[in-house]
C-alpha cells in the first residue's frame, strides 16, 4: 500500500520542497510528513537533482555571483554560506569600498499562504529596526537593511568569527579559572541584554545558539528577529515566539502581555544553568503541551546535585534566575550581571541576602586576615569597612526592583555613603590644636599602608584592592577636612593596587577602572591636577568602552573630571564635562544622584560667576546649597563652599533672592550678612568639645539654628531632611550644655519624626528620651516624667514577641527615676519594681543595672516609712555595683548618695558624711546646680552636719546651696549614663 500523509497533513507545496531542496532544513512537521510520504520525498529528490544541475549551469556562467540565493546588493560581494535555518539563510560578505568582512542574513521566502510570508517579512524589518537602535559592545552591530528585487530583504550586519556560548572553551589552568572565565563572558551578555531592555527591546529567544563568542572572549548577542519593542509590531497573537527548551513560564502559556524583560532573564538563567551543569533544568521531551507543562509546573533539578562541587551562592543566582514567579526573580538582566560580577569579587550575593547568618559569615570571611591593627582611628575604619560590605547586601535585597542603572547607582551611593557617615564620625579632625591626633593617624595609616604593600591580603585580593580603593575615597570625599598629609599613603596604595590589577587582568576590567577614578581624585586633593586628568581621562575611556557613554559609573567619572578641568582653569571644558554628566544623573532619583549633580551645578555656577552671568549662577548656586543641606551633615566642608559661593555671588550680585533668604535665616541686614555668614563657617566646622567635662562654649549652637533656618527656607519646614541639622544642635548643644536648647531640639526632632514615620516609631522613641533625661537634669522631672512615661509607651504598642526586655526595662527604670526626683514615691516604687522584674529575667539578680534600681527604689521605701525595707535595699545595691567592673563612675555615685540619703534619714550621719563628701567631688559639684538631686545631696549634708555638730561644715554646705540658681536657664552639665 503506497504511504500517503494521512495523519501528518497534507503534501508539501512546491516552494517548501525548493527550500529543502536548497539545503534548507526542514521544520519539525516538514522532517516528519518526509518520512511518511513517499510520494513528497520522491519529488524532493527530483528537485535536488534540478538543483545541483542549475548550479552546475551556474557556475559555468560566472564565479562571481557568490552561493546561490546570494543577495544582489552593489557593494557588497558574497563569499558563502554561513548558516542556514528555517528563516533564513546567513551568508559571508566583503564590503569592497573597505573591505570590511560582514553578514548578510536573508530571509527566505514564505510558505504558500501570504500570510506567512508577510510575517516572516515584518519579523525580517523588525529585526533589522530593533537591532539598529542598539549600540553595545555585546550585541551585534547592524549596518544597513535593504529590500531586494525579488521581495526579500538583507540585514547587511557585523560578522561575528565566533563559537556558540555553550561550545566556547575558556583558557585557564585549573576548573575553577576557567568557570571564572565563563561568568565573565556570561555577565558581559548580561550587560547586553540589559542594554537591549533600556531601549525598549526584549529578545525572547536567548539561547546558546543565539550568542556567539569571539576568539578574543567578546560575547555577542545575535537574532532579534522575534524580539518584541515599544512602538513596533510584535508577534502575531498565537505564535509561539521562542525556543521552547529556554522559553519562560508566561512564554509556553501564550500570555504575550506577560512577556517583558524578565522572560530574557528567565532565559539567561537556563543559559547560565546549562552552561555550569552541562544539562537543562527540565526534562523538555515530548509534544509541545507536555513541555510547557513542566516549564510551568515542574521544579528545577537543584544545579548541586548534578554539580556537588559547585558554589552554593552560584547555585542561589541560577535558581533565583528562573522562578517561575516573575516578582521573585532578579528584576533586570543587570541584576543578574551584578550578582555574577558579586560572586566573582568574593561579596555576598543578592540571591542569598535574606539569610543574616549567611551574610554573617560572609563578613567574618572577607575580615578573618586583617590585622590586629592598634589605634582607635584605625579599628574605626575597619568597622566601617565592615558596615559598607554588609549594608551594600542589604541595600541590593531591598532595592532589586530597579534598571541596571538605578541598581547600579544605587549600590555605589550607598557605599559612597554608608564609608561616608561612619568614617566622618570615627575619623577625627584635624587641627592646629590637636597634633597628637594628625600623630596619631599617621602611625595608624602607616600601619595600614604597610601591611598593605607588604601582602597582609595577598590570600583575599578582592579585600586588598576594596581597602586601597575604599581608602582614596574618604580622602576624596572629605577633602581638607582630613589630614591631608596624610593622603600620601592612599595615592602610593592606590598605585601599587594599580600595577597588581594591571597585570592580572591586561585590558579593560571594572576594577582597573574604578582605582583610575579614585587616583585621579586623590590627586586632585593633591593639588596635582595635570596628572589627575591623565588617569581621569584613562578610567573615563575604559569605563566608556566597558558600560557605554551613558552609564552611570561613566557619569561620576566625567563629573570628577569636570572639577579637575575647573582646577585646571579650563572652565569651558569643565563645563562641558559637567553638562554631560549631569544628563545622565538628572535621569536617576534626587537620592542617588544628588550629591552629584550639586557639585555639578556649584560648578557650573562659578563659570557662569566667572562669566558675570549672575542671572545663570543664582538658580545654580541655590540649588547645590538645597542639594547638599539635604544630603549632607551640617559640618561638611562642601556644604560650606556652597554657601560660600551663595555669599561671593550676593556680593557681586546685590539684592538677589537668595540674598535675601540668607539674611532672614541669619537675621542680619543686606549690608552685614556677608560678613556674618563667613564669620559663622569656621563655627560650624568647628567638633563639639564639651559633654563630659566643662562647657566649651564654641557658638555652634547658634549657629546651627541660623543653618536651619536657611533649610526651612529652601526645603520647607516639614522635610525630612531638617532632622539631621536639629540632631546635630542636640549634640552641639550638650557639648556646649545648654540644656534648655538641647531639650527643645530633641522634642522638634520627635515631631518631625513623627510626621514621617508615625508616633510609636523608635527614632521618635529616641528623640523623646533625649530630651526627657536634659530635662530631669534641668530641674523639670515632672515633664521628664511625662515625655519618658510616653517613650514606655512606644515600646509597649510593639508586639509582645518583637519587644525588647532589656530596652523597656531601662526605659522604665529611667521613668522610675524621673518620678522618684519629683517626689511621686508610691508610682516610682512601682515603676522601680516592674524594671526589676523586667531586667532580671535578662540580665539575672546580680547586675549592675539591677544595683541600679535597687538603690532607687531604696530611696522611695525610705520616704513611704519603710526603713528597714530601704536599709537593706541600699546596702545590697551598692555592695552589688561596687563588686561589679561593668559599673559606671556616674552609675556608682547615684548608688552612693543612695545610700548616704538613706542613712540620713536614719540618723546614722557619720557613716552618710563620708559618701556625701566623695560623691560630691566625683560628680556632683559638676552636674547642674537644678539637678533635683544635687539639691537632695546638698540637703542632707547639711542635715548631717547640723546633726554632728559640724556648724562650719553645715555653712559650707549651706553656702553651696545659696550659689546654685534656682530660675530656669542654660547652665552646665556633665550627663550622667543614668
Amino acid at each position: 500500500m503506497r504511504e500517503m500523509a494521512g495523519a501528518t497533513g497534507s503534501c508539501l507545496g512546491a516552494e517548501a520542497i525548493e527550500r529543502i531542496a536548497g539545503e534548507v532544513e526542514p521544520a519539525a512537521e516538514q522532517a516528519e510528513h518526509l518520512a511518511r510520504c513517499a510520494e513528497c520525498r520522491e519529488r524532493l529528490e527530483r528537485a535536488r537533482e534540478d538543483a545541483a544541475f542549475l548550479k552546475r549551469v551556474r557556475s559555468l556562467v560566472t564565479g562571481e555571483l557568490g552561493p546561490e540565493g546570494a543577495p544582489r546588493i552593489p557593494g557588497y560581494r558574497t563569499l558563502g554560506v554561513i548558516s542556514a535555518g528555517a528563516q533564513g539563510v546567513v551568508f559571508k560578505a566583503v564590503q569592497e569600498s573597505t573591505a570590511r568582512t560582514v553578514a548578510i542574513k536573508v530571509l527566505v521566502a514564505g510558505g504558500e499562504d501570504g500570510s506567512s510570508a508577510s510575517r516572516q517579512r515584518a519579523r525580517a524589518e523588525r529585526e533589522a529596526e530593533i537591532a539598529a537602535r542598539l549600540r553595545h559592545p555585546n550585541i551585534v552591530s547592524i549596518f544597513e537593511s535593504r529590500r531586494l528585487a525579488d521581495d526579500r530583504i538583507a540585514v547587511v550586519m557585523e560578522y561575528v568569527d565566533g563559537v556558540p556560548l555553550d561550545a566556547w572553551r575558556p583558557e585557564g589552568a585549573s576548573g575553577q579559572e576557567r568557570q571564572r572565565a565563563l561568568l565573565r563572558v556570561f555577565a558581559a551578555v548580561c550587560s547586553g541584554i540589559h542594554h537591549a531592555h533600556l531601549n525598549g527591546v526584549i529578545h525572547r529567544d536567548l539561547k546558546p545558539d543565539n550568542i556567539l563568542v569571539t576568539s578574543d572572549g567578546r560575547p555577542v548577542v545575535l537574532d532579534f528577529g522575534i524580539a518584541k519593542a515599544g512602538g513596533l509590531g510584535a508577534t502575531v497573537t498565537g505564535e509561539f515566539a521562542g525556543t521552547p527548551a529556554y522559553a519562560s513560564p508566561e512564554q509556553v502559556a501564550g500570555q504575550p502581555d506577560e512577556v517583558d524583560a524578565l522572560t530574557d532573564v528567565y532565559s539567561l538563567g537556563v543559559i547560565l544553568y546549562r552552561l555550569l551543569c552541562g544539562a537543562l533544568p527540565y526534562d523538555v521531551g515530548g509534544s509541545i503541551f507536555e513541555i510547557a507543562r513542566t516549564i510551568a509546573e515542574v521544579e528545577p533539578v537543584p544545579p548541586r546535585k548534578l554539580v556537588p562541587s559547585l558554589s552554593p551562592d552560584l547555585e542561589a543566582i541560577v535558581l533565583r534566575a528562573i522562578r517561575k514567579e516573575k516578582s521573585r526573580r532578579y528584576q533586570s538582566a543587570a541584576g543578574l550581571g551584578r550578582d555574577i560580577e558579586r560572586f566573582l569579587a568574593g561579596d555576598p550575593v543578592d540571591a542569598r541576602s535574606g539569610s543574616g547568618w549567611y551574610l554573617l559569615r560572609k563578613a567574618v570571611v572577607v575580615n578573618r586576615r586583617r590585622l590586629a591593627w592598634a589605634g582607635a582611628a584605625m579599628l574605626m575604619l575597619l568597622m566601617a569597612g565592615g558596615a559598607v560590605v554588609l549594608s551594600m547586601a542589604e541595600a541590593a535585597e531591598a532595592r532589586r526592583r530597579v534598571k541596571q542603572e538605578e541598581e547600579r547607582t544605587r549600590e555605589e551611593s550607598l557605599r559612597a555613603r554608608a564609608v561616608t557617615e561612619l568614617l566622618r564620625e570615627a575619623l577625627p579632625s584635624v587641627s592646629r590644636e590637636s597634633p597628637e591626633v594628625e600623630r596619631a593617624m599617621a602611625q595608624g595609616l602607616s600601619r595600614l599602608y604597610f601591611s598593605l604593600e607588604t601582602g597582609a591580603f595577598a590570600n583575599d585580593p578582592e579585600l586588598d584592592q576594596a581597602l586601597r580603593r575604599m581608602w582614596g575615597a574618604v580622602y576624596t570625599g572629605f577633602g581638607g577636612r582630613k589630614a591631608a598629609g596624610l593622603v600620601e599613603y592612599a595615592e602610593v596604595s592606590l598605585r601599587n593596587g594599580l600595577m597588581r590589577l594591571r597585570r592580572e587582568y591586561r585590558g579593560d576590567h571594572p576594577e582597573i577602572a574604578a582605582t583610575m577614578h579614585e587616583l585621579a581624585g586623590v590627586l586632585l586633593v593633591r593639588k596635582r591636577a595635570p596628572e589627575a586628568e591623565q588617569f581621569c581621562r584613562s578610567a573615563l575611556a575604559m569605563r566608556e568602552r566597558m558600560r557605554g557613554a551613558e552609564a552611570t559609573e561613566t557619569a561620576e567619572t566625567r563629573a570628577l573630571l569636570a572639577r579637575v578641568l575647573l582646577e585646571l582653569d579650563r572652565t569651558s571644558e569643565a563645563a562641558a564635562e559637567a553638562e554631560a554628566s549631569l544628563r545622565v544623573f538628572q535621569r536617576l532619583s534626587d537620592e542617588q544622584a544628588d550629591l552629584v549633580i550639586a557639585s555639578m551645578h556649584a560648578l557650573l555656577a562659578q563659570v557662569s560667576m566667572e562669566e558675570r552671568d549672575f542671572t545663570r549662577a543664582e538658580p545654580l548656586v541655590r540649588d547645590a546649597i538645597k542639594r547638599r543641606i539635604r544630603r549632607l551633615p551640617p559640618e561638611d566642608p562642601e556644604l560650606h563652599a556652597s554657601i560660600e559661593q551663595a555669599v561671593t555671588l550676593i556680593e557681586q550680585a546685590p539684592g538677589s533672592a537668595l540674598g535675601t533668604l540668607l539674611s532672614g535665616a541669619w537675621g542680619s541686614s543686606a549690608r552685614t550678612v556677608c560678613a556674618d555668614v563667613r564669620r559663622d563657617l569656621p563655627v560650624l566646622a568647628t567638633p563639639d568639645q564639651g559633654w563630659q567635662g566643662q562647657a566649651v562654649a564654641t557658638g555652634r549652637s547658634a549657629v546651627l539654628a541660623k543653618l536651619l533656618r536657611l533649610a526651612e527656607g529652601l526645603l520647607g519646614p516639614e522635610d525630612p531632611a531638617l532632622v539631621r541639622i536639629v540632631m546635630a544642635q542636640v549634640q552641639s548643644a550638650a557639648g556646649e550644655q545648654l540644656l534648655e536648647v538641647k531639650a527643645a531640639a530633641a522634642l522638634r526632632a520627635a515631631e518631625m519624626l513623627e510626621r514621617r514615620f508615625g508616633p510609636n516609631d523608635i527614632s521618635v522613641q529616641v528623640c523623646i528620651e533625649e530630651a526627657a533625661i536634659v530635662l530631669a537634669l534641668n530641674g523639670e522631672p515632672e515633664r521628664a516624667a511625662e515625655l519618658e512615661a510616653r517613650a514606655c509607651s512606644i515600646y509597649e504598642a510593639f508586639p509582645v514577641g518583637a519587644r525588647d526586655l532589656l530596652l523597656m526595662g531601662n526605659s522604665r527604670r529611667h521613668l522610675a527615676w524621673y518620678l522618684t526626683m519629683a517626689g511621686r514615691f508610691d508610682e516610682a516604687a512601682s515603676q522601680w519594681r516592674l524594671a526589676r522584674e523586667e531586667l532580671m529575667s535578662i540580665v539575672g539578680e546580680d547586675h549592675h543595672v539591677v544595683a541600679i534600681i535597687e538603690s532607687g527604689l531604696a530611696i522611695c521605701l525610705a520616704h513611704r516609712g519603710d526603713m528597714q525595707g530601704a536599709e537593706a535595699a541600699s546596702r545590697r545595691a551598692l555592695e552589688k555595683g561596687e563588686r561589679s567592673p561593668a559599673t559606671a563612675l556616674d552609675q556608682l555615685a547615684h548608688m552612693r548618695l543612695a545610700r548616704a540619703h538613706v542613712l540620713v534619714m536614719s540618723g546614722r550621719f557619720e557613716e552618710a558624711i563620708p559618701l556625701l563628701e566623695e560623691v560630691w567631688s566625683g560628680l556632683y559639684e559638676h552636674v547642674t546646680p537644678r539637678f533635683p538631686w544635687r539639691r537632695m545631696l546638698i540637703d542632707d549634708a547639711i542635715t548631717a552636719c547640723e546633726g554632728l555638730g559640724r556648724d562650719e561644715d553645715a555653712a559650707r554646705w549651706r553656702a553651696r546651696r545659696e550659689s546654685d540658681p534656682q530660675a530656669a536657664g542654660d547652665v552646665p552639665v556633665a550627663p550622667a549614663s543614668e
